[in-house]
This record gives structure tokens, C-alpha cells and sequence, in this order.
């Protein structure tokens, strides 16, 4: 009987622990890198050739990393049942701001990548980033929000 129960409350909708919900927004920010450089990969081979290339792997794991940070308030704020959401999505940019401004910086100035594209590239790959994890979570705020 609590097996049936345990997946019934999951089916409804119950709360994620904080490495789930951690774990979804990372594979979800994984999934805007990845469609971000596959869309990039042959303009950028062509315009710049292998080093424009380097510069959009780079540019995408910055901003995937960047992602992995901005999920730490998310996640947190979903495993609880107030649902400081609104706080959590404003730190979870700030947060995401700031680590990708450092990692530009570090980026452009290593010397390894054209300061151009890599910038150009981080600056895209970003903001595509920033609305699909956005959106997702604001789904999920949604989605747990009804079970509360």
C-alpha cells in the first residue's frame, strides 16, 4: 500500500528533493547549451573557422556553468513549502549574471580565444539560456505550486 501512495504523491505533484530539483535545472541548461552550439557551430566554422568554434564551446560551458549556479536558490526554494520562488529567481540571476560576467572576462582576457567571438557568443548563448530556464522554471513553480 505505500508504494502505491509513494507513486500516487509523486504523480501528484510532491515537492523534489533539493539534488532532483538541482539536477533537472542543470540537465535543462545542459539542453539550451547543447541546441545553442549545434545552431552555432557551422556559421561560426565558417565565418572563423576552428578557432571561432573553440570560442562557442567555451562560450556554451561558461554559460552551462553559470546555469549550475543560478539552480542552487532555485532548487532550494523548491523543496520548501513557502516557496520563496520570486526571491530565488531574482538571486538565481543576479547569480547567473555575475558568474558569466566573471567567466567572460576570464575568457577574453586568457589569451586562448578570440576576444570577439568568445564574447559575442557567451553574450548569445546566455540570454537563449537565460529565457528557457526561466520558463522552465517558472513551470516548476507552477506545477508544485497547485500541490501546495
Amino acid at each position: 500500500m505505500s508504494a502505491e501512495s509513494a507513486k500516487a504523491d509523486s504523480a501528484m505533484g510532491q515537492r523534489p528533493t533539493g539534488a532532483s530539483a538541482f539536477a533537472r535545472f542543470a540537465l535543462v541548461g545542459l539542453a539550451a547549451v547543447v541546441v545553442f552550439g549545434a545552431a552555432g557551430y557551422f556559421p561560426l566554422k565558417r565565418w572563423q573557422g576552428v578557432e571561432g568554434v573553440r570560442s562557442l564551446i567555451a562560450a556554451c560551458l561558461a554559460v552551462w556553468f553559470a546555469g549550475c549556479v543560478a539552480a542552487v536558490p532555485l532548487a532550494s526554494a523548491l523543496t520548501r513549502p513557502g516557496l520563496a520562488v520570486p526571491n530565488a529567481l531574482l538571486l538565481a540571476t543576479a547569480l547567473r549574471f555575475g558568474t558569466s560576467l566573471l567567466l567572460a572576462g576570464a575568457l577574453a582576457l586568457s589569451g586562448f580565444f578570440d576576444r570577439v567571438s568568445v564574447v559575442a557568443c557567451l553574450g548569445v548563448c546566455y540570454l537563449w539560456a537565460l529565457l528557457l530556464e526561466t520558463c522552465y522554471a517558472l513551470r516548476e513553480v507552477k506545477r508544485y505550486s497547485k500541490s501546495a
